[in-house]
Order: C-alpha cells, then structure tokens, then sequence
C-alpha cells in the first residue's frame, strides 16, 4: 500500500504545524508552531484528526515551539484528541504552567523527547 501524502506546511490564524513522516518509526511528527487560540483551535484539531483518522501511525505532536495557548482552546484542544490518545504522544511546551499540564495528562499522553533526525 503506498504511503499517503502529508501536507509539508498547514498555517492557520497565528499559528503554524509542519508534518514529518518517520517511516522506521511508523510515526507523524508533528510540529507547531505559534499559539493555539480560539480561533484556530477547531481547525487545528480537524486537521490533525483527518490525519490520524488516514492512517495508523502514531503521533507526535511537538508543542515546544508554542508561544501561547488559550485555556478554553485546551479544553477544546483534549476534548477533540481524546479518542486518539493511544496513538498521540507529545513534547510539552517549555512554558507549560501546572493547569496546562494538568489538562494534557488527563489526556494521558505520554511525554517523550525529541526523536532522531534523519
């Protein structure tokens, strides 16, 4: 089966994500970049829920490059991936406060580091 086509770049309001497939990793690395808002927050998560909903890959969804992220648009943001959460770990943002991470372990994503690169 031949593998499916990523977009490179997605660029919303203020913010931007970039795709990377790790083919020996059967992993989507996902980059953003910017603040997560309510204004792009529902189109953000459609987006990476199509890819997910593509293909079997997992997931990581590389969040250090953040700037910002509205506390209603994480609610939103756990909601809309929870039924990914097996397929989904993630690299926290550095400026990650307590109620932040709170909502993202309720996610139960796993934390992980940053993966080699090819």
């Amino acid at each position: 089966m031949p593998e499916r086509t990523l977009p490179a770049m997605e660029t919303f309001h203020k913010l931007s994500l970039s795709f990377q497939r790790i083919s020996y990793k059967k992993m989507i690395w996902v980059k953003m970049d910017g603040a997560i808002d309510s204004m792009n927050v529902e189109r953000l998560c459609a987006s990476i829920q199509g890819a997910l909903h593509q293909g079997r890959e997992k997931f990581l969804l590389d969040l250090k490059n953040l700037k910002g992220f509205e506390e209603k648009s994480v609610q939103v943001f756990c909601d809309r991936l929870k039924n990914y959460r097996k397929r989904i770990n993630l690299i926290p943002p550095d400026f990650a406060d307590a109620p932040l991470r709170g909502w993202l372990e309720n996610l139960r994503f796993s934390s992980r580091p940053s993966p080699a690169r090819d």
